[in-house]
């Protein structure tokens, strides 16, 4: 497959069709001025559609952290090949198999811990729902308040928008009496966030109603600017609690919409103790950093939370969006409530894309060590990019002027990428699996491209055509379709499928197809096992 960049014709067919939906303003205009193809997507690569066919952007964002596995992967064809996925039934034996495995999962990547799980439909729904939750099972019966932090992004749902920290989006709909409290965050100005821990640290936070606090507390301030940071937004919470009016704290393990600001594992142990000391819920805000946007399949397990008797502490909630394709909280113990108002579609989604991401790991490590590597010769070469931060499959950087990031945004297109601002100067980016060496080299160089042309005044260069050998993704779709068809159009379908799969495989690649069933199947073990072997990681 060759990606073909797109141009300005691709943009100026957008417009021309999207004028009758604008028209009198039956939908908002569409910020980015490009239709999406999504069935031409592939990889790490966005379709738009053209009048003359469609072309490509290098999606940086991966939709905002949504695509760990990037466009079309393989395992959500899967999906569709469940007849639950079409009828909505979560009754049936095959989809309460199917959610039991992904609970079992779930429970494996929670430190298999006694945990129980509610599926809803976004992370805000996921946000409102834990803190519904947190609300119900509160131990102070006046508690009707919630603290969360300066910078913090939770959703666009009531509690939620409450509790995120812009106020654009938060005050035109705040309620009166019902205002979130927000504790000053203690953000690092870089992505080195595992520190080493003092056992006294640990145990001055499960015990913040000594007589001699006071002094433990000074005895750790004045030994840097990040610990002292700390402790001021720890003591500011302590005092919040006290008051016995906030039922719930909701933290990100690294703000993201906030610009990519990360917090130590010392600050997120003291922080954890400290609400369980005053039996206040605490919620880790996974929607963005869960499903493996770290080296980590969910980000807090990084922090390795324990208490001074050197037992794992875990979180009330831990609430999941995007990656895991429905809304998820996963409650510490029995949940309130389950909710029935959900896609089982998304759900196996979420499972499949869970279960592969989590093979990936070592992927993840090899593009966080590359990109690192490539981010660190970039702010060499420009001295206007600052605090680089780079984990997992996420990165980003400052922009020293704020006023040159729109200059960023208004040509991103032109180089063929698509990325984001977050905060006030951020530049931040979401890899995915299917990012290969030379799909990090050509966002480098265009992101040298666009700095060139900001502050060099060079001319900003066309990226050229990339060859993308093997990945013609309207096979995919073809040959899944069929078999779909075939399976339900006869009575013997699994035949009938087998016969379409036999002929489409004969045809397109010249391949024989064998069904292995119990009659032959010791005819092709050693083969199997062999195969195995080559593929699979040496923990499976």
């Amino acid at each position: 497959m060759k990606i073909n960049f797109i141009q300005d014709d691709h943009s100026q067919h957008a417009q021309e069709k999207l004028k009758a939906y604008y028209k009198e303003d039956l939908i908002p205009a569409e910020k980015k001025p490009y239709l999406s193809a999504h069935r031409k997507s592939y990889g790490a690569y966005l379709a738009v559609e053209g009048k003359n066919g469609h072309a490509y952007i290098q999606d940086a964002a991966s939709q905002i952290a949504t695509l760990g596995l990037g466009f079309n992967p393989t395992p959500f064809f899967g999906v569709a090949h469940f007849q639950e996925a079409w009828t909505n039934n979560r009754d049936t034996s095959d989809a309460k198999d199917l959610e039991k495995a992904f609970h079992g999962f779930l429970k494996q990547k929670t430190d298999n811990r006694n945990i129980d799980i509610c599926f809803v439909n976004s992370g805000a729904e996921a946000n409102e729902t834990a803190m519904g939750m947190a609300y119900k099972r509160r131990v102070n019966p006046s508690a009707k308040k919630v603290l969360a932090f300066e910078g913090s992004f939770h959703g666009r749902f009531m509690v939620s928008l409450f509790s995120t920290w812009n106020k654009s989006k938060r005050e035109p709909f705040q309620l009166k009496g019902f205002e979130t409290t927000f504790a000053p965050f203690p953000a690092l100005e870089h992505s080195n966030f595992i520190m080493e821990i003092e056992n006294s640290w640990r145990e001055l936070w499960e015990n913040p109603f000594c007589e001699n606090f006071s002094k433990k507390v000074d005895s750790f301030k004045g030994r840097d600017k990040e610990l002292d940071l700390e402790i001021e937004s720890l003591l500011f919470v302590k005092e919040k609690l006290e008051s016995r009016e906030y039922f719930v704290t909701i933290v990100e393990p690294m703000q993201c919409e906030g610009g990519d600001r990360y917090s130590t594992n010392r600050f997120n142990t003291a922080l954890l103790l400290l609400t369980k000391s005053y039996d206040v819920a605490l919620i880790f805000d996974e929607v963005q950093t869960g499903f493996g946007l770290g080296r980590e399949f969910f980000w807090h397990r990084s922090f390795d939370i324990r208490d001074s008797q050197g037992n794992t502490v875990a979180p009330d909630f831990v609430t999941c969006a995007k990656k895991s394709q429905s809304g998820i909280v996963i409650g510490d113990g029995p949940l309130e409530w389950h909710n029935n108002e959900v896609q089982f579609a998304s759900i196996l989604r979420g499972f499949y894309h869970g279960l592969m991401i989590d093979q990936r790991n070592d992927v993840v490590i090899r593009a966080e060590e590359y990109v690192q590597e490539k981010l660190t010769a970039l702010l060499n070469k420009h001295p206007q990019l600052s605090k680089p931060r780079a984990y997992g499959m996420a990165f980003a950087f400052e922009i020293d002027n704020a006023d040159d990031i729109p200059k960023f945004i208004e040509n991103r297109f032109k180089a063929g990428l698509l990325f984001y601002q977050a905060g006030a100067q951020t530049l931040r980016f979401r890899l995915n699996t299917a990012y290969k060496a030379e799909d990090i080299d050509f966002l480098f160089d265009m992101l040298d491209n666009l700095c060139d042309h900001i502050y060099n005044e060079k001319a900003l260069r066309t990226p050229e055509s990339i060859d993308k050998p093997n990945t013609e993704i309207d096979y995919d779709y073809h040959w899944h379709t069929q078999i779909i068809q075939k399976r339900t159009q006869s009575k013997k379908g699994e035949v009938s499928s087998f016969d379409f799969a036999s002929s489409f495989f004969k045809n397109h690649f010249d391949l024989d197809l064998t069904l292995i069933n119990s009659n032959n199947y010791k005819n092709f073990r050693s083969k199997i096992i062999d195969l195995e072997k080559e593929v699979y990681e040496p923990a499976r």
